[in-house]
């Protein structure tokens, strides 16, 4: 019975992590989108610091 609640644990702790991941890039995503569109020039300097 043990084996069964830590696997469960296992499954929820890994859900978890997957949702704020998840979290984080749609954040990630939105703050790019944003900055875009408040200020164009400084969004396009900093995909290309990180795309080089």
């Amino acid at each position: 019975m043990k084996v069964a609640t830590y696997l469960l644990a296992g499954i929820l702790i890994l859900g978890l992590i997957g949702a704020a991941v998840k979290l984080l890039v749609i954040l990630a995503i939105a703050g790019v989108i944003i900055g875009f569109i408040v200020n164009p020039r400084e969004t396009i300097g900093m995909i290309a610091l990180l795309v080089d």
